[in-house]
């Protein structure tokens, strides 16, 4: 599979990468196959639900639960914890990430942090919790689970549109990424953005 580092306006360095057929679903294709090739075997509908430790918290293994069945699985050179999301539990957020409490989230429902759990409940440390990518531009689908949708309010700028804040007044230059909006609204302790477009501008950014 071909990268390509390709340019976005959230960050200052080239550092999204695209790929030959700039699908989500391709990598999933290419890690498989490889993964099979190597012998790799894969378990699905399984998840992780503790570390085993023996002295000193060493990690040993893991316990989990396949389908209806539990038990346990041992390391032969240690376990990666490939999981760390809590985005999609709101509490976490309003607890780790105090300046955007109360806020939509349009994380998966399944990112409960279950792997920052299973580390600190043996010692492990946690660091930079709060840095996470917030978008300014989003609207809440459901007000009892917060979930919600962004909308690429950065991305319509470049089209012509300018952002608002809740009294109407333009605050911001109108080409920050997203997230220094959002940081930006939370500093001054302001919740509420708005897009202002022609309809052709809107236009434009629906099509492309």
């Amino acid at each position: 599979m071909e990268l390509t580092p390709s340019t976005n306006i959230a960050f200052r360095m080239k550092r999204m990468h695209g790929c030959d057929l700039a699908t989500g679903a391709r990598y999933v294709e290419v890690l498989f196959s490889e993964a099979i090739r190597l012998g790799v075997e894969i378990w699905f509908n399984a998840k992780a639900t503790d570390l085993i430790t023996g002295k000193g918290n060493e990690v040993l293994g893991v316990k989990y639960k396949r389908g209806r069945s539990y038990g346990n699985l041992l390391a032969q050179k240690g376990v990666i914890l490939c999981t760390g999301g809590f985005a999609g539990d709101v509490n976490r957020v309003d607890r780790d990430i105090p300046k955007f409490a109360g806020l939509p989230t349009f994380a998966s429902p399944s990112s409960r942090g279950e792997g920052l759990d299973m580390a600190t409940r043996i010692g492990a440390a946690t660091h930079l919790l709060d840095y996470m990518g917030a978008y300014a531009y989003g609207f809440p689908l459901d007000e009892e689970t917060r979930r919600g949708l962004i909308f690429r309010g950065h991305v319509m700028n470049l089209y012509g549109s300018i952002t608002l804040n809740k009294a109407g007044k333009r605050f911001i230059n109108d080409d920050q990424n997203s997230t220094k909006v959002a940081q930006f609204l939370a500093s001054r302790h302001e919740r509420t953005v708005y897009q202002l477009a022609t309809e052709a501008q809107l236009s434009d950014f629906m099509k492309n």
